[in-house]
């Protein structure tokens, strides 16, 4: 998941303490794995690849965004449920009204927010 939806979904999961570390050394929280099981996203079996977490420089933002297995079932999860939709002209994503009720849910008890709309 790249772009602003993908960068500032980043931010999130790393200013929420869901995410540790820097860079290529990036760890699941306990708490972001029970974040992604609420999700409905199983990890159990994907958390052993050496590439479930990997960060990746967006060319457009110039900032971090998810990519690995973990980024790949986040952004496929987020498209089945028409949280997010891709834009039909290029790669862009938007996030829908029913994932902007949803940030808004994740936002109401989290120290961080984050806006995911432009």
């Amino acid at each position: 998941m790249a772009g602003k939806v993908g960068v500032d979904c980043y931010d999130y999961l790393i200013n929420s303490g869901f995410l540790v570390g820097y860079q290529n050394e990036l760890q699941l929280t306990s708490e972001g794995q029970e974040l992604f099981k609420s999700l409905g996203i199983d990890i159990s079996k994907e958390k052993k690849d050496a590439n479930f977490i990997k960060p990746c420089l967006d060319w457009t933002e110039r900032r971090f965004h998810l990519s690995g297995r973990l980024g790949r079932l986040l952004l496929d999860k987020c498209l089945a449920e028409g949280l997010v939709k891709r834009n039909s002209e290029d790669r862009h994503l938007t996030v829908t009204s029913k994932g902007e009720m949803m940030w808004d849910e994740l936002n109401k008890n989290r120290r961080v927010s984050c806006d995911f709309v432009e």
